[in-house]
Order: C-alpha cells, then structure tokens, then sequence
C-alpha cells in the first residue's frame, strides 16, 4: 500500500474519532441538561406552597338554617393560579349535646381552571342529619402534582343548623 492510502486512512479515523468524541461530549451535555431541569422542577413543586396553585379562601353554607331533608349547598370562594387537578373531601361533622361526630363524608375530584377569586355553588351528595343539630362542613382539598408530591388544604365552615 502507498503511503498517500495509509496517510489517508489515519486521517479519516482521526476524523471520525473527533466526530465521535463530539458527539459524546453533545450527548453527557444534553443528559446533565435534562438531570438539572427535572431537579428544579421537582425542587419548585416540592418547597413551594399550595398557593402558587390555589387557594381556598372559604367553604360556607347557602342558608345558615337548613330544613331536615331540603338539599344542602355550600359556596366555596378560591383563587385558581394554575389550571390543577384536585380531589376533595367533605366530611359533614355535627354536635348534638356536646358530642361531635363525622355525619358523612363526600368525596370528589376534578380539574379546574384558572380562574381569579371565583365563587362556586356545589350540593352536597351526602346524606344529611335526620334530627335538629347543629354541624359544621370540614373541607380537605389535596393537589397531586408530579413526582407524587402532594399539597394539602383544609377548611372549616361557620355552623349552621338542621331544623324541623
């Protein structure tokens, strides 16, 4: 083989070498890239409040006196920052001669939208109490954001009362 062949030859690995160990150098720069992004991401949804999402400024009942076997609605005021999926637990707690126990529970979920202190009538599903009491509405709200962290809310209403 002539020496201009050979020469030729050296010259083309070393070509392909530095292509290679280019790409290489390209490929670690992209994975770190993509570590430290998906770090932030899950730093900022793990330290920051509820609140950069949403928040629950208060869950009231319609009527302050509700008759026994009428529906029952609540009105919820919140400011929605970021479109979010939520899920809710409602339980319904009464106290009869000082006794306080869970009535029942209402559990739902949904997404909701952005939306700048919005106020929502909703029913409550559940059943209701069957005799004069007073109660109070225990509202849990959880969002489930990504890498399985959770943010969490509870609210509690003024009293109102069942009645014949």
């Amino acid at each position: 083989m002539s020496t201009a062949i050979v020469s030729s030859i050296f010259y083309w690995r070393y070509k392909m070498k530095k292509i290679i160990d280019w790409a290489k150098y390209l490929v670690t720069r992209y994975i770190i890239g993509v570590i430290i992004s998906v770090s932030f991401l899950y730093l900022y949804n793990y330290f920051m409040p509820m609140s950069n999402w949403i928040t629950y400024i208060s869950v009231e009942p319609l009527q302050e006196e509700n008759k026994i076997g009428e529906e029952l609605f609540f009105i919820t005021t919140r400011n929605v920052k970021r479109d979010s999926h939520v899920h809710w637990l409602d339980l319904l707690i009464c106290n009869n001669r000082n006794i306080q126990w869970r009535y029942s529970a209402m559990i739902s979920e949904g997404n909701i939208k952005v939306r700048w202190l919005q106020k929502k009538s909703w029913l409550y599903t559940e059943r209701t109490p069957t005799k004069r009491t007073v109660c109070y509405l225990e509202s849990h709200t959880e969002l489930k954001l990504a890498f399985g962290i959770t943010k969490s809310q509870t609210l509690k209403s003024s009293p109102f009362y069942f009645v014949p």
